[in-house]
């Protein structure tokens, strides 16, 4: 995606079974992003494709943690002078499989990427 900043998280074989017997599971894609950012794409690459005994499907998602700011809603004191801006996120990949538990995989690798630009205004 051109020139915008990026952060990655890669999932590979290993670190998926590290997560144990279950059939899903979250990973920081990173720490959160700049205070002055501008998320421009989210991105899932497979380039392996997971497979496992008894696998029935496999999903990834990427969206924001629990404790994110939400994106579009920011909040700002009017008794106070200062500037407030929309950033912080942070994200999260999913993933949650059907039938197979992580550390029962056979094969898979997939990379998660956030796109963003700092700005100010």
């Amino acid at each position: 995606m051109g020139k915008y900043k990026s952060q990655a998280l890669t999932l590979n074989l290993a670190a998926l079974q590290e997560a144990g017997n279950a059939s899903e599971g979250d990973f920081n894609l990173g720490a959160p992003l700049p205070a002055d950012c501008l998320v421009v794409g989210l991105e899932v690459v497979v380039t392996e494709e997971f497979q496992g005994p008894g696998l029935v499907s496999a999903k990834a998602t990427v969206g924001l943690a629990p404790d994110s700011p939400r994106t579009g809603q920011l909040a700002a004191d009017l008794m106070t002078v200062g500037s407030y801006d929309d950033g912080g996120q942070h994200y999260l990949v999913s993933v949650a499989f059907q039938g197979c538990t992580l550390d029962a995989l056979t094969s898979g690798l997939l990379t998660a990427t956030v796109y963003y630009d700092q700005f100010k205004l």
